[in-house]
């Protein structure tokens, strides 16, 4: 095995695995209040979530397709299934990340693979590679180049619509923002870029990219969070 094959079954092993492990987590990790005690009065800027029966902090809110309150709820995942919140929103926002690092890894391999195949692309080729059977019918394409078409294609167009995912959630996490939030144009919560991954990410946020098993220092519970331009009492790190 030469230098190279054992570069790419690293890199392609390190993805595969914290994806994976990411989008476990995601789902195993419960992001409603279940663990913590809830006052039985409301606080100021509290809330009571008819559905719960919960008094709930600001910036969680009632998923009904959960059917739970979700602390700092950012979003409910379809893909996942699963909302997205203050307890699970580090493996999302890494798994996104990885998996989109994983998808352009692909592209660019089957891109090379594709080039030998096609002895170099046009830019009829290229079109022809999102239309491989039209392509294969009128003979433009022979069957094993439209296979090799359909397949630069495809993780093609994964990687675009996955890499505006991943730029549409790293613009909310650096504006100190949820979706909710966003399409309100609320900017309470937005600090420093530093501050916002922080909230997010935790305090050691390069542990989230090496071992997703590993604690991050993510600080507090989900309930109180610094406001900008005013400071809520600081939460303690856990």
């Amino acid at each position: 095995m030469d230098a190279s094959f054992l570069t790419h079954m690293f890199l392609l092993s390190f993805l595969a695995v914290h994806i994976y492990i990411n989008i476990f987590m995601v789902l195993y990790v419960d992001p409603s209040p279940n663990d913590i005690i809830l006052p039985s009065t409301l606080k100021p800027g509290w809330k009571h979530c008819a559905d719960c029966g919960w008094n709930v902090p600001p910036r969680a809110s009632h998923c009904y397709k959960c059917n739970i309150c979700v602390l700092k709820r950012d979003h409910h995942c379809f893909f996942y299934s699963m909302c997205i919140g203050y307890k699970n929103h580090r493996y999302f926002v890494v798994s996104i990340i990885y998996l989109f690092c994983g998808i352009l890894y692909a592209t660019i391999i089957n891109f090379l693979f594709a080039t030998e195949v096609f002895n170099g692309f046009t830019l009829g080729r290229f079109i022809c590679c999102f239309i491989p059977l039209p392509a294969w019918m009128v003979g433009y394409f022979t069957s094993y180049e439209a296979i090799s078409g359909f397949f630069c294609a495809l993780p093609l167009a994964a990687t675009i619509s996955i890499g505006g995912l991943v730029y549409y959630e790293m613009y909310l996490v650096i504006n100190g923002q949820t979706w909710k939030e966003a399409s309100n144009n609320d900017y309470s919560y937005r600090l420093s870029i530093a501050d916002n991954l922080t909230v997010v990410l935790g305090k050691h946020w390069w542990i989230c990219f090496i071992n997703p098993l590993m604690s991050s220092g993510l600080e507090g519970d989900g309930t109180t969070f610094k406001k900008r331009g005013k400071s809520q009492s600081k939460p303690k790190s856990r």
